[in-house]
């Protein structure tokens, strides 16, 4: 059994004695080397490595104070754990791309390293590779690098210029939750509050964290750090309540959420779902839903993303259909959001004015389960994401999640629905009860306000004529105003000034 020379910074010369069948110190090298394997085991400050290594053993040079610089031949293919750790005098060391495997803490505490160039070819950066390596400043990750371990820049404080990959998509953390990657470098130090990216891998939340906080990852991240919201982290993540995870993700972290008690809302859009690893979501909220791309329920809940995780249920995602007319009315059996979707707009009824028969429409963004909408947009379907909310609006619309029969009356009320009819499209009272289809909504106003109206006509709250498309124009001639302030009696199609809003007829 070899034991190597720790702590011994001083050693200047080691030798082999010759005939030894097992070892040797070929070419004078002044190191030992397994000869049947040709692993150089130990060396000292003035070894020379023989271009016939192929590897170099665990702890070969740890300790070596006082060695300054080192030449690796393109021989060698791998760098083994704790090989040059504490080598703190070492301020030059050449890599080849030969080398496709470094161990852990293969270079850690040499603090007189400035540079290093990771060979082209490695994949993976082991836990702890260069951890307090002082004098580090930058790093060029390589194109070939897919996952940085746990600790492997922990503490580089002088290290503030980081070039990360395109294809990184991972980013580890110790188990017991102690070292991150980056933690105590320069470049982390400079990173504003909030979500810091490491390159593509949404890496770590600094700062204060707001409660009620809701994320969206931007397009293009790859991977979601390992413990990137663990509670462990600077803020406490129990008031993270949403995340939005973009269709790029292909991996999240173990115990990338753990301890989010306030997660209730969790949005992937990933097309193809992984398995998750370890503790990813573990001491999520009791009602956490996830929602998933339309038709993946299955794909996911084999993939291992069940209801045992998210207890609140695992869905897909609402689709919303826009027909040629641009709009149509609309209710949801879950909470949406319509604060991202672009290019469609939902209103509420929030008023209604018996003189003009003017049904006022505003436009909200979270909307309750069941809630009365009238959508408007470019024809066409889109994708409407879940979210918890506890809003309550004023509304006239009445929102029905399951096919429901509609009377033309319901005690003092009046029914409205949706449809075109002589004025054209609007709301118009039933002559007779009808079924209305499930996530639809009908028009419900006091009977003694309606008696005498015909149809209603829409005005709408947030004055963008683009929206009006939709608008009926039974309505009574007088003061209408076109765009030059001239009262006209008859209107055509076109946008009119009526109460000071903006009104388009078709």
């Amino acid at each position: 059994m070899i034991y190597k020379y720790s702590g011994c910074s001083s050693l200047t010369f080691i030798q082999v004695e010759t005939g030894n069948t097992t070892y040797d110190s070929r070419d004078n090298c002044n190191a030992i080397i397994e000869t049947a394997t040709n692993t150089l085991i130990a060396g000292c400050q003035n070894t020379t490595i023989p271009n016939s290594v192929t590897s170099i053993e665990d702890d070969a040079f740890f300790d070596c104070t006082n060695m300054t610089s080192i030449t690796i031949p393109e021989s060698v293919t791998s760098i083994g754990s704790n090989a040059f750790e504490g080598c703190s005098g070492l301020t030059s060391i050449t890599i080849p791309n030969s080398v496709t495997s470094i161990g852990s803490s293969a270079f850690e505490d040499c603090s007189g390293l400035t540079s290093f160039t990771i060979p082209n070819v490695l994949t993976t950066i082991s836990p702890a590779t260069f951890r307090d390596c002082s004098g580090l400043t930058s790093i060029i990750i390589p194109e070939s690098v897919t996952s940085i371990s746990w600790g492997a820049f922990t503490d580089c404080s002088s290290l503030a210029d980081i070039t990360f990959p395109s294809n990184l998509s991972y980013i580890g953390f110790s188990d017991d939750d102690s070292e991150f990657v980056f933690d105590g470098t320069a470049w982390y130090n400079n990173q504003p509050d909030g979500m810091v990216y490491a390159g593509n891998v949404a890496y770590r939340y600094k700062g204060s964290m707001p409660a009620n906080t809701n994320i969206t990852l931007r397009d293009g991240t790859l991977g979601i750090g390992a413990g990137a919201f663990d509670n462990y982290t600077e803020p406490s993540t129990v008031n993270l309540s949403s995340i939005t995870i973009p269709a790029s993700v292909t991996t999240i972290g173990d115990y990338a959420f753990y301890g989010c008690s306030g997660l209730t809302s969790v949005v992937s859009k990933i097309k193809e779902p992984f398995n998750l690893r370890a503790g990813a979501f573990e001491g999520i909220s009791s009602d956490c839903v996830l929602t998933v791309p339309k038709g993946k329920r299955d794909a996911y809940i084999a993939a291992e993303w069940t209801t045992s995780v998210f207890k609140g249920g695992v869905v897909e995602e609402t689709e919303v259909e826009i027909g040629s007319s641009g709009y149509a009315t609309y209710s949801s059996t879950r909470d949406l959001d319509f604060s991202g979707v672009s290019g469609l707009r939902a209103y509420i009824a929030s008023g209604f004015s018996p003189s003009t028969g003017r049904l006022v429409l505003t436009r909200v963004d979270e909307v309750p389960a069941g809630e009365g909408l009238y959508i408007v947009g470019d024809p066409g379907t889109y994708k409407i994401p879940t979210t918890t909310t506890d809003m309550l609006y004023s509304n006239f619309l009445k929102g029905v999640t399951t096919a429901t029969t509609i009377s033309p009356t319901e005690g003092s009320y009046t029914n409205f629905i949706l449809s075109t009819g002589s004025h054209g499209v609007g709301f118009y009272t039933l002559s007779s009860s009808g079924e209305l289809a499930a996530g639809k909504a009908y028009l419900q106003l006091p009977t003694a306000s309606v008696s005498n109206v015909k149809a209603i006509r829409l005005a709408f709250d947030d004055d963008d004529p683009t929206a009006l498309q939709n608008i009926e124009d039974y309505i009574t001639a007088e003061d209408i105003y076109n765009l030059q302030g001239q009262k006209v009696s008859a209107p055509g199609n076109g946008l009119y000034i009526i109460n000071g809003k903006k009104i388009l007829f078709k």
